[in-house]
């Protein structure tokens, strides 16, 4: 009976710390940044930088369409 005693209580130790890694990784991972979302931020950052980037050349090309169709 005490050797039972003892196997129920060391399977219930070892029970115990899985349960506990287990939470320690759904802890590590919910601090984690998600990968989908560090993607859309880069792309985002990429357009944004593209458009400061390009912004003055896109107003020149507009004013200079704006200025042929007022001529036509």
């Amino acid at each position: 009976m005490i050797s039972t005693i003892r196997l129920h209580e060391h399977f219930l130790f070892e029970h115990h710390q899985k349960l506990q890694r287990e939470m320690e990784q759904q802890r590590f991972l919910a601090r984690q940044p998600r990968k989908q979302f560090r993607l859309i931020r880069r792309l985002a950052a990429l357009v944004g930088g593209l458009l400061i980037a390009w912004g003055p050349t896109l107003k020149r090309l507009e004013a200079s369409q704006e200025q042929v169709a007022y001529e036509q």
